[in-house]
């Protein structure tokens, strides 16, 4: 009787000591978003980096929301780097977050919002890379914009990425072209496994 009331104490104080210690991890986590929020305000573009990498470490969607006000940051580096940031919400709106960067005056910008809709993995992200992928002037943002589509599985990809082919192969087109077979075979995987690949 006195080691099973023994026992019942000790499974107590461990389910309190849980308790206490995810009521702390989470005071901290959101004193931890108050601060990097803070910083994305009113930091210079150093200090703005670190947060939203800081942001992007902890790998959920409060913080991914935090780093959304970045990606209108007047500094490119900084909306550049907002862009892996904000990958944790949930994917449509993710992409409703970062299509604009496909239309960023900076190449820089448009190639990591390009990225980061492939990490994401949204099959809605599709079309809008598909667009960057046949129109963008710099060929990076078009190579980025095909890895990125291998990524998102959608079927309705696979003839425009066909479509890269349809150039004779030269030096300059070497990576779109290596980056449309690769993402035609990530499709080709997605489709018959029902699993996002990397």
């Amino acid at each position: 009787m006195k080691r099973g009331s023994e026992g019942r104490r000790w499974r107590f104080r461990i389910l309190f000591f849980s308790f206490t210690l995810l009521f702390f991890a989470s005071t901290v986590f959101s004193q931890d978003l108050t601060v990097l929020s803070q910083t994305l305000r009113s930091g210079n573009a150093e200090e703005k980096r670190d947060a939203l990498m800081m942001l992007r470490s902890m790998h959920s969607e409060d913080a991914s929301r935090v780093a959304v006000f970045a990606l209108s940051d007047k500094t490119p580096i900084v909306r550049a780097t907002a862009a892996s940031s904000v990958v944790f919400l949930p994917g449509p709106e993710a992409v409703a977050a970062l299509s604009p960067l496909l239309n960023d005056k900076d190449e820089f910008v448009r190639r990591e919002g390009a990225f980061a809709l492939g990490t994401v993995g949204d099959t809605s992200a599709a079309p809008l890379l598909i667009r960057a992928m046949r129109s963008d002037k710099s060929l990076e943002v078009r190579s980025a914009a095909a890895a990125a589509l291998g990524k998102t599985g959608n079927p309705d990809a696979v003839s425009p990425l066909a479509g890269v082919f349809g150039a004779s192969p030269a030096e300059d087109n070497e990576l779109l072209r290596r980056s449309a077979a690769r993402s035609i075979g990530q499709i080709a995987q997605i489709m018959r496994s029902g699993r996002h690949g990397s």
